[in-house]
C-alpha cells in the first residue's frame, strides 16, 4: 500500500505517518523491524525540517517588527526634508535632485520593502559625495531602516526555500525489504 504525499501535507501528519509505520514495522515478525532505523531517521529529518521552518517564521516576524520600529517612510523624509535645505529649497538643486529628483520621498514612501530598500540603498551610495555634516544623522538612521527592510524582504524567501526543501525531502521512502 502506497500513501500520497500532496505538497500541503502537514508536518504533524508526515510525523505522525512515519511514526505510524516506525510502529507497525516493530509489530511485524516476517522481516519488517529492519525497516524501522530507516523510518526514525525519516521523523527526526521532519522534526528537523519543521524546527528550521519555524524558526524561519520567527525570522519573518522579527524582521516585520523591526521594519516597522526602524520607520523608513520617516527616516526617508529627514533626508528628504534636509538635502532640500541644502538645495535651497529647489528640487533641481544639488544635494535634492541626485538624491530624490527621479523618486521624491512622498512617492518612495509608499514603495513596500523590496522597492524601498532599492531607493534607500541607492540614496546611501549616493549621499556621501556631498559631504553635509547635518546629513550625517538622518543618513544613519536610513542606512537602519534600510538594512530593516533587507531583512524584512529577505526572510520570506529564506522562509519559502525551507518549506519547499521539506516538501521534496519527505516523501521520499526507505527501500522496500526483499523478501
Amino acid at each position: 500500500m502506497a500513501y500520497e504525499f500532496i505538497v500541503t501535507t502537514s508536518y504533524g501528519r508526515l510525523r505522525q505517518y512515519t511514526a505510524q509505520l516506525e510502529g507497525g514495522h516493530r509489530a511485524r515478525a516476517n522481516g519488517l523491524a529492519a525497516q524501522v532505523p530507516a523510518w526514525s531517521v525519516m521523523k527526526d529529518r521532519i522534526v528537523a525540517e519543521r524546527t528550521e521552518r519555524e524558526f524561519a517564521d520567527d525570522n519573518v516576524l522579527h524582521a516585520t517588527a523591526r521594519a516597522r520600529v526602524e520607520d523608513a517612510d520617516t527616516t526617508l523624509g529627514d533626508v528628504s526634508s534636509k538635502s532640500y535645505e541644502f538645495a535651497d529649497k529647489r528640487a533641481d538643486q544639488e544635494p535634492y535632485v541626485t538624491l530624490f529628483g527621479t523618486i521624491p520621498a512622498k512617492r518612495a514612501r509608499g514603495f513596500g520593502p523590496a522597492k524601498a530598500t532599492e531607493v534607500g540603498a541607492r540614496i546611501l551610495k549616493d549621499a556621501p559625495r556631498f559631504g553635509h555634516a547635518e546629513l550625517d544623522a538622518p543618513l544613519a538612521a536610513l542606512a537602519t531602516a534600510t538594512a530593516a527592510l533587507t531583512t524584512a524582504k529577505t526572510a520570506p524567501s529564506s522562509c519559502r526555500g525551507s518549506s519547499a526543501r521539506t516538501r521534496r525531502a519527505a516523501p521520499t521512502r526507505p527501500a522496500r525489504p526483499t523478501h
